[in-house]
C-alpha cells in the first residue's frame, strides 16, 4: 500500500525586530515559517507552499500573523526553500545514477570478457591440442538468421592446419539426444565413432571469429569441403585430469 498525504516542517524562526518590526517587551514571540510538502511514504515529494505563523516559547501552538503586518514580513525576511523538500526525486536521480553507472560498468565487464575471449580463441587456434572441441554455427546462406551446431574435435595439426575427426552435422541425433545438447555425451559420441576428417586452415578459423564487440552479425565463411556458412562460436579445452 502506497502511503502518501502531506506534512511540514520548521524553516527558520525570527524575532520580530529581524522581521522588521518595531521592538516589543515580549521576547517570547517569535515568527515562524514553515514548509509544507507533499510526501509518500513519508519522504518529501515536492514542496507546496509555505506556512508563516507566531509561537511563543514553550507553545506548540501557531497562531496566524495579522494581516496588516503579513506584508511587511514578508518583505524582510527573505525564506527560500529547502533543498530536502524534494528527496524523495533527488534519491530517485542518485538511484537511477547509480543504476545507470552500474549498467556501465556491467556493459563494460561484458566487452572486456569478449575481447579476452577473442584473444583466448586466437592462442587456442595458433596452440592446439588433441583435446579442443570446436563448436561452430552453420547457416544455410549469408542471409539466414537460423543456424545448426557443428561440433569438431581436434584430431591432429601443424603449423598451418588443423585436422577435425567430425564432420556429422546430424551428431547431437547420432548421440540420441535429438536436438539437445549433452557436453560429456556428445564428445563421447566422437571420440567413439570414426568420422571422416575435415583439414581446416588456422587463418580460416580465426576468420570465423566475431572480432566486434558491437556487431552482432557473425562472419558467415564457407569452409572448402562443407555445406553452408559458417561462424566460430566457441573452442573448449578439455582439463587434464
Amino acid at each position: 500500500m502506497i502511503v502518501f498525504g502531506h506534512n511540514n516542517f520548521t524553516i527558520k524562526s525570527f524575532s520580530p525586530e529581524e522581521a522588521g518590526l518595531p521592538a516589543s517587551e515580549d521576547q517570547h514571540t517569535r515568527i515562524v515559517v514553515k514548509q509544507r510538502y507533499f510526501h509518500i511514504f513519508w519522504i518529501p515529494f515536492f514542496p507546496i507552499g509555505k506556512i508563516w505563523g507566531l509561537k511563543r516559547a514553550g507553545s506548540e501552538d501557531l497562531y496566524e500573523i495579522p494581516a496588516a503586518l503579513a506584508p511587511t514580513i514578508k518583505k524582510n525576511l527573505s525564506v527560500g526553500t529547502p533543498w530536502y523538500s524534494f528527496s524523495l526525486v533527488i534519491l530517485g536521480m542518485v538511484v537511477a545514477s547509480v543504476l545507470f553507472l552500474q549498467h556501465l560498468q556491467k556493459e563494460q565487464n561484458w566487452e572486456d570478457n569478449f575481447y579476452n575471449r577473442l584473444e583466448e580463441s586466437k592462442m587456442l587456434i595458433q596452440y592446439p591440442t588433441t583435446g579442443d572441441f570446436y563448436e561452430l554455427k552453420r547457416y544455410e546462406d549469408k542471409d539466414s538468421y537460423t543456424s545448426t551446431n557443428l561440433l569438431l574435435k581436434v584430431k591432429s595439426y601443424d603449423n598451418d592446419n588443423i585436422v577435425f575427426n567430425s564432420t556429422k552435422q546430424d551428431l547431437y541425433e547420432d548421440a540420441g539426444m535429438g536436438y539437445s545438447y549433452d557436453e560429456q555425451k556428445t564428445y563421447s559420441t566422437i571420440e567413439t565413432n570414426n568420422y571422416n576428417p575435415t583439414t581446416i586452415s588456422k587463418a580460416t578459423l580465426i576468420a570465423l571469429l566475431r572480432t566486434e564487440y558491437k556487431s552482432y552479425k557473425d562472419p558467415k565463411i564457407q569452409i572448402e569441403g562443407l555445406e553452408g556458412y559458417f561462424s566460430l562460436d566457441e573452442i573448449e579445452r578439455m582439463e587434464l585430469e
